[in-house]
């Protein structure tokens, strides 16, 4: 029940829960909303982002913020380092640490190949789930684990790692070697004058050959079925700011003529970014994602394209979130603005994510994502990618 009663107490900090307040549409103006989200959005993550951004930092963060306990950090606070005060503090409170925040795989493989106790874990090993096992072997080990830095441990290789690697090549893309692929940094597999993040993940999977544009895949059930999305379940107030933004860009005339909304757009995608060390137990070799990529120079485009489903020349590619009559006009409300419709009622919201990759290799037990910046093809693990990408859907065609 502890755990639980944890877990909901981090939820209730990490959304900023309090009971009965909400947005008022008539107190706040369209940049106000903006504004609102931001901050929040600032709140949220600030608890937990480390300068160093490993996962002492995030323990750190987490008893300061969560714990309400900055005393026992001594004067260096949150710093990301290992020392005797933050010692004290998993003495204190690392019983209680959420398995949320743990890369459970990698902390399992530490006890059986670091600290060579295979018998805490039972006899499910190092099977990737949480149990009663699993928080014995934290409160032994889990304070050797952190002032390691959180290593992944040395357990044995896949089948998958322990083949030689074959350069593969790929259709407009034969200058990338896909050998290169590190499980522990960001490299660059070759370059192309193919610029296009979808092209690249056309011609790398052999099981798509179309996947639209990146802020339409969500939505195309022939880009694969979805494993997971932040766009499915938003909070009221990411649906409220995204409704603002879009009646603000179609009142402009168009995406085209709205640039100045594409910060309001970038925080809005911020406060859905998920903790990227949890997406592990879905990347699967082959798995599309979608990527939101802040140097991108699409979010009004990808944002307001995505809501109508079309692209820039008017065809439709994606179902439309916004209401349309039998010719294809866009609805209007009472208010003035288009009606938006049953699927954005229900809780989710068009995806705006301006960019693809795909899981090229698994090493190591890493997801390494292939990814195309305008020609040059990245490998980055999982947690790395490139100009500070995120991981916000995934799908296995």
């Amino acid at each position: 029940m502890s755990d639980i009663l944890n877990e909901i107490e981090l939820m209730k900090y990490m959304t900023r829960y309090k009971r009965g307040v909400v947005i008022s549409e008539q107190t706040l103006s369209p940049s106000g909303v903006y504004d609102w989200v931001k901050d929040q959005y600032n709140k949220i993550t600030s608890g937990f982002k480390s300068s160093s951004g490993d996962c002492v930092g995030e323990f750190q963060n987490w008893v300061k913020s969560v714990k309400q306990d900055s005393k026992i950090l001594g004067p260096t606070g949150a710093d990301g380092k290992w020392g005797q005060n933050t010692k004290l503090a998993f003495d204190k409170y690392g019983s209680e640490y959420p398995p949320s925040l743990i890369d459970i795989p990698g902390f399992q493989s530490f006890v059986i190949d670091v600290k060579k106790d295979k018998q805490i874990l039972g006899s499910f090993g190092a099977d990737g789930k949480w149990g009663n096992n699993s928080k014995k072997a934290w409160i032994k080990y889990g304070s050797s684990y952190l002032s390691s830095g959180c290593p992944g441990g040395t357990s044995k290789s896949t089948d998958e790692d322990k083949k030689s690697c074959s350069r593969v090549k790929i259709k407009n893309f034969d200058n990338i070697n896909n050998c290169l692929a590190d499980s522990t940094k960001s490299v660059k597999l070759g370059t192309s004058n193919v610029t296009d993040c979808a092209a690249f993940v056309n011609s790398f999977s052999d099981k798509v050959s179309y996947v639209g544009n990146a802020w339409f895949t969500h939505d195309l059930d022939g880009a694969g079925k979805r494993k997971y999305s932040v766009y499915t379940k938003v909070p009221d107030s990411v649906k409220t700011g995204a409704r603002r933004v879009f009646n603000a860009i179609w009142k402009k005339g168009g995406w085209a003529k709205a640039s100045e909304f594409s910060q309001n757009i970038k925080n809005l995608q911020s406060a859905l970014i998920p903790n990227q060390s949890s997406l592990k137990s879905y990347l699967q070799k082959g798995d599309i994602v979608g990527i939101y990529y802040p140097k991108s120079s699409h979010h009004v485009e990808a944002f307001y394209q995505a809501a109508t489903g079309k692209d820039g020349e008017g065809n439709q590619i994606s179902s439309s979130y916004v209401k349309s009559d039998t010719n294809g006009k866009m609805v209007k409300g009472t208010d003035g603005f288009p009606k938006l419709g049953k699927t954005f009622d229900g809780g989710r919201v068009w995806s705006f994510n301006t960019h693809l990759g795909i899981v090229g290799e698994v090493k190591n037990g890493v997801p390494i994502i292939f990814h195309n910046i305008g020609g040059t093809v990245w490998a980055d693990p999982l947690g790395k990618l490139q100009g500070d990408g995120k991981i916000m859907w995934i799908k296995q065609p």
